[in-house]
């Protein structure tokens, strides 16, 4: 995709983002959705007071079950997931290897709920391991043979809680949940009007209108081997990224070998009055 570039850094020269005006905030969301993921340097936030309104300009602030969110919520913030090894009272959790298999946050919900955006806040960073990667489904899409194209535009799956070994199998009754629900492998971005692959998680199968069912662990490693359609974030403290849950999936890559590592996660669910909304405050930029 043109201009797109995963990872893109935004440097706001000492300003933080919740000092941003409304037209500011909405350009760096649009940078967002063009590049799949970016990282604003240099953010220092209240997590309450200025992390969250953030998160909730561009969506609805998902508050998630502790069992969706490793069992390590934050305190008194049980929208903010505490992604890594280190509770709330300091402890170091040993042997941890949360999310390290590639995948789309909120895959089990059905399709536009499952349109997020990821906030991720680094405040504790190891000094080796602990990055992130992520690979571009929007290029991994326009990658392929027109025919496989063809066949995964037509292509479907279905997902389950159940499914997702990091939720330790949970029963989705449990959480008002449906048993599963069923995607498209390929669906039109509603801001970028793109179309792109929708996978899900890298252990899924694909059921492609002949019948056929088709592991997608081989198009995943493909699109993760291409160096223009992949990108590893190394954390410094205060870096924030923020990234497009549809048109990438993301990865821990590990490597920390029990090393304190921390980053503060909310996520915006993105409604169609928040489309809406983004829309209009373009139509005046």
């Amino acid at each position: 995709m043109k201009n797109r570039q995963m990872g893109y850094v935004v440097d706001l020269k000492g300003r933080k983002v919740s000092d941003l005006s409304m037209f500011e905030f909405y350009e760096l969301m649009d940078l967002a959705f063009l590049h799949g993921v970016i990282c604003v340097k240099d953010q220092y936030l209240d997590l309450s007071d200025e992390l969250l309104p953030c998160i909730a300009k561009i969506g609805n602030i998902i508050k998630l079950p502790a069992q969706f969110a490793f069992n390590n919520v934050q305190p008194e913030l049980p929208q903010i997931c505490r992604v890594g090894n280190v509770k709330p009272d300091g402890t170091v959790v040993p042997g941890v290897k949360n999310a390290e298999n590639w995948h789309q946050d909120g895959d089990f919900w059905g399709f536009p709920k499952s349109f997020i955006l990821n906030w991720l806040l680094a405040e504790e960073i190891p000094d080796q391991g602990g990055d992130t990667g992520f690979i571009d489904l929007v290029g991994g899409y326009e990658q392929l043979d027109p025919e496989i194209q063809k066949q995964f535009d037509e292509a479907t799956f279905d997902v389950s809680v159940r499914d997702i070994q990091d939720f330790q199998y949970p029963n989705p009754a449990d959480f008002g949940l449906p048993e599963s629900v069923a995607h498209q492998a390929v669906y039109s971005h509603p801001i970028l009007k793109k179309k792109h692959l929708y996978l899900g998680y890298y252990f899924n199968s694909v059921l492609f209108k002949d019948g056929k069912k088709v592991s997608l662990r081989g198009i995943i490693d493909n699109i993760a081997s291409n160096q223009e359609l992949s990108y590893y974030h190394q954390y410094k403290k205060g870096d924030l990224l923020i990234w497009d849950n549809t048109t990438t999936m993301h990865k821990a890559m590990g490597g920390f070998f029990d090393k304190p590592r921390l980053l503060y996660r909310g996520q915006s669910q993105v409604s169609q009055f928040h489309q809406d909304l983004y829309h209009k405050v373009f139509q005046q930029l």
